[in-house]
């Protein structure tokens, strides 16, 4: 869902999930300014089509997982994959 207000472009995500999510305090916990913008460049690298994660895992592999960049997102999540066998 997107929209304009003021001037500027807000959009807004409903996650669907498959797992249960930590308490949302993680989120705020977690989150600084470079967290935050290395999840906004992920989310932009994903929309060009260079790899494919959901927002969720984006957020989980930043926040929980110190990923950086697509690589490191991607390992992260195949590593929580294997963990939960």
């Amino acid at each position: 869902m997107a929209g304009d207000f003021e001037g500027r472009e807000w959009k807004f995500e409903t996650w669907l999930l498959g797992v249960p999510l930590p308490p949302q305090d993680w989120i705020l916990e977690q989150m600084t300014e470079q967290k935050r913008g290395t999840i906004l460049r992920l989310k932009h690298l994903r929309k060009t089509g260079m790899f494919k994660a959901g927002s969720v895992d984006i957020y989980r592999a930043v926040l929980l997982g110190d990923a950086h960049d697509p690589k490191s997102v991607e390992e992260w999540l195949a590593q929580e994959k294997m963990q939960k066998r």
